[in-house]
C-alpha cells in the first residue's frame, strides 16, 4: 500500500468537485460539525488518503459559496413540493422548529 504522497493525482471534473463540496457541507450540517473541521489535521489526512485529487474547501469558502448553493437546492425542492401539495388540494401548512444545545454548549 503506497502512501498518499506517492499516489499520482488524477484530475477530477468541476461537477465532481461540486458534489464533494456539497457532501462536505452536508456533513457539517447533519453531524453538527463546525466548519473548522476542514482545518483539522486528522480530517485533512483522511480526505487526502481517500481522495488525494480533491482539494478541501477552506473554512471561509463553505459559508460563502458552498452552503448557499446547498440552501438554494433545498429551498427549490421544498417550494416545488409545497406547490405540488397545493395543486393536490392542500389548504394549510404547519411549521415547527426545535432549538437545542449540544453537549459542547453550542446552541442550535
Amino acid at each position: 500500500h503506497e502512501g498518499t504522497s506517492k499516489r499520482q493525482k488524477r484530475k477530477i471534473s468541476e461537477e465532481r468537485i461540486e458534489e464533494l463540496d456539497e457532501a462536505l457541507a452536508k456533513l457539517a450540517a447533519v453531524d453538527g460539525e463546525t466548519l473548522a473541521i476542514v482545518n483539522r489535521l486528522g480530517f485533512q489526512t483522511f480526505t487526502a488518503e481517500v481522495m488525494p485529487e480533491y482539494e478541501l474547501s477552506n473554512r471561509t469558502n463553505l459559508p460563502r459559496s458552498i452552503m448557499p448553493k446547498s440552501h438554494e437546492k433545498i429551498e427549490a425542492s421544498i417550494v416545488s413540493e409545497v406547490h405540488g401539495d397545493i395543486a393536490d388540494g392542500l389548504n394549510c401548512i404547519s411549521f415547527t422548529t426545535d432549538g437545542w444545545t449540544s453537549t459542547m454548549g453550542h446552541s442550535y
